[in-house]
């Protein structure tokens, strides 16, 4: 059990990578772990995409920096997505942080637990990934970006389907420093309340 709970205070994001590509079995066991996530109602309508394809990934980045390169933020935007849309305006914006590989997970339209069933996906893979000493990343840009013409079409040519929306995405890669795992993390205080 310690060992499982070490996992959780390890996994941090990752914004470094090395280029070199994850093993297909790692991989895979990764993205299995997201298979075995809970869903509300046991609906299991989530879909996992896998991006590795260095061209794609880079063609998708592009994408999502001339279309928020065209949005205007204020003082009520959210922090992050200003930030998106401030670094898209300089040019050169790379939400994958040269990762190897880009993670979206796809969930109906229609369905209340869409986003929850595809962060509890995304946890599961990230912490699997952790075992693995893979680092991670949480990701929103397609998301936020998922009603955009451009990304949706995009999107078809992975089998993308029209009554989908991206609730979430991931990175993962080898962590370009060498001591990633081994750094003490400090937790915000007050975060629980028990009554």
């Amino acid at each position: 059990m310690d060992e499982i709970i070490k996992l959780f205070q390890k996994r941090r994001s990752c914004r470094k990578y090395k280029s070199l590509p994850i093993d297909s079995r790692i991989l895979d066991e990764i993205t299995e772990a997201g298979q075995y996530a809970p869903s509300g109602g046991n609906s299991k309508t989530a879909r996992i995409i896998i991006f590795q394809n260095q061209n794609l990934i880079q063609e998708l980045e592009k994408i999502a920096e001339d279309e928020f390169a065209a949005m205007e933020s204020g003082p009520d935007t959210y922090k992050s997505l200003r930030t998106s849309i401030v670094k898209s305006k300089e040019g050169g914006y790379h939400f994958t942080y040269g990762a190897p590989v880009l993670i979206l997970i796809c969930n109906k339209k229609d369905y209340g637990n869409s986003m929850a069933d595809c962060a509890c996906i995304a946890e599961n893979m990230m912490i699997a990934a952790t075992a693995y000493q893979i680092g991670s990343c949480y990701v929103n840009q397609v998301h936020w970006l998922t009603e955009s013409r451009a990304v949706r079409k995009f999107l078809k040519r992975t089998g993308f389907q029209e009554d989908e929306d991206v609730y979430c995405g991931i990175i993962l890669g080898h962590p370009e420093e060498p001591e990633f795992f081994d750094k003490k993390r400090t937790l915000k205080k007050n975060t629980v309340v028990t009554v």
